[in-house]
């Protein structure tokens, strides 16, 4: 019942704060692409926007664990957010869902649907640059190839050139072992391609940690490094709202226990490619 509970509080939080006026004029975040920057002018107008995306990556790693790395996977998401100006401050709650589908063999059927996660959450755009979320997200897996977790996350980021974030999620419910903590620190550089205006790159860097066991040695016991990353990601706009994007990440495994999920490889490499969009 406590992910239940989170979950209405944050539902709660959301409803509270929809007496406030509805935004009229928001910033794009640094780097965004032409398609996210007019569907976001459209929806400062109206509050609402949706955005999704569509992956097809090499490998499956989350947050250093190597879930599949050699059967055909797409990743599909969506998001539909609602922006609300309170005073000085924007708040926009949002809804959404993110999907792995895959040839890897599970227990259950169907057995191609290795993976759903439903995310509600809000973000609130502070002063100076900052911005802050609150998400919970519940994961599933309709062909049981794990059990249900459910988490709650807390999240800080500044808009600046280097795109500094901080994140730490907390497992409500785990019936696949102990409720842990999660964080994770991270920096996003990027520009604009002067040659080539619709194309923006981005070098996205990540570290995982952990203050209990949600990283272990050997032992069994507690590791606060898990995992960090490195990549690089194009993103080619093909007009007001819709894009194509590529990348490849290296993935530097610091934990036993994320090494021993990729075949007791220290590393791993992650392409990705697809579409995305928004309205």
């Amino acid at each position: 019942m406590k992910h239940l509970r989170a979950a209405c509080a944050l539902f709660v939080a959301s409803i509270g704060i929809a007496h406030c006026t509805q935004a009229q004029e928001t910033q794009p975040a640094k780097g965004q692409t032409e398609a996210a920057e007019a569907a976001a002018e459209s929806s400062d107008e109206k509050g609402l926007s949706f955005e999704g995306k569509i992956t097809f990556p090499t490998a499956y790693v989350f947050r250093g664990y190597v879930i599949e790395d050699s059967n055909f996977m797409v990743q599909p998401e969506a998001q539909i957010n609602y922006a609300i100006q309170c005073g000085d401050l924007t708040i926009t709650p949002h809804i959404g869902a993110w999907a792995n589908l895959t040839d890897l063999p599970s227990p259950g059927d169907p057995e191609w649907f290795n993976e759903i996660d439903a995310i509600l959450g809000v973000d609130i755009d502070l002063p100076k640059g900052f911005s802050l979320g609150l998400v919970y997200t519940w994961y599933n897996s309709p062909s049981n190839f794990f059990d249900d977790i459910h988490e709650i996350g807390l999240t800080l980021n500044h808009d600046d050139f280097l795109h500094p974030g901080f994140g730490i999620y907390y497992e409500l419910d785990d019936d696949n072992g102990t409720e842990d903590t999660y964080i994770e620190l991270g920096i996003t550089p990027g520009f604009d391609v002067p040659q080539i205006k619709a194309l923006h790159i981005d070098f996205p860097m990540l570290v995982g940690m952990t203050p209990d066991k949600y990283y272990t040695d050997d032992n069994g016991d507690g590791t606060v490094f898990g995992y960090c990353s490195f990549g690089i990601e194009g993103v080619y706009s093909l007009g007001d709202h819709w894009g194509l994007f590529a990348g490849v990440d290296y993935v530097q495994l610091l934990a036993d226990s994320t090494e021993a999920s990729n075949r007791g490889d220290d590393h791993q490499w992650v392409g990705k490619a697809g579409v995305q969009f928004s309205f």
